[in-house]
């Protein structure tokens, strides 16, 4: 009953062709539903929770940028809080779809007067990729901001995330996040 328009603007679909490991086309979908009756109370332990969050659209000159790596790390944040995770210890995944940049979005940076991370379209997605593994590298305490700079993204691999998992598109122009942990707020078996 909800518009096109408004199931991207609800819903994370965060699909890849890409073909690390082993190719084995899938799908998998995570619902939350709310409900009065929890399954397990909080007195019982941490239960599964699972927060979808977008960032705002990122302008070209900003992928594989720092302004990707800290709009990212706040997203994760802000997720962590809406989902009632307390720890970022309690954060097991965080699985994010970035942009990439292509031809006219390079040229859009250029004609106002910016600059871009790269001009090869397919080494964007490293980028891209990189500077969202080190947003949440930064939210989850995993990286100190003062030891992150565009100069490391995708160069220093002493750098990174222990939960992240990132893939590049070119259908959108945010991160859509889905950030999965444990919380005492949640209910249910898991």
């Amino acid at each position: 009953g909800v518009s096109r328009q408004e199931v991207g603007e609800r819903i994370a679909f965060i699909m890849s062709g890409g073909t690390e490991g082993v190719m084995a086309p899938h799908c998998t979908i995570f619902t939350v539903q709310k409900t009065d009756n929890k399954q397990k109370t909080a007195a019982e332990g941490k239960r599964l929770a699972v927060q979808q969050i977008f960032t705002r659209e990122f302008l070209p000159e900003e992928i594989g940028r720092m302004p990707q790596v800290t709009e990212t790390a706040d997203a994760v944040r802000r997720a962590m809080r809406e989902a009632g995770i307390a720890d970022a210890s309690d954060v097991h995944f965080v699985q994010v779809k970035c942009p990439l940049l292509t031809a006219g979005r390079m040229h859009d940076a250029v004609e106002r007067g910016h600059t871009v991370a790269t001009e090869d379209t397919y080494e964007s997605m490293g980028y891209s990729r990189g500077a969202s593994a080190l947003g949440i590298a930064l939210a989850l305490g995993e990286v100190e901001k003062a030891n992150l700079s565009d100069e490391v993204i995708t160069a220093d691999y002493s750098l990174y995330s222990s939960v992240a998992s990132t893939s590049a598109g070119i259908e959108l122009m945010n991160n859509e996040i889905i950030v999965m942990g444990n919380s005492r707020a949640w209910g249910g078996d898991l």
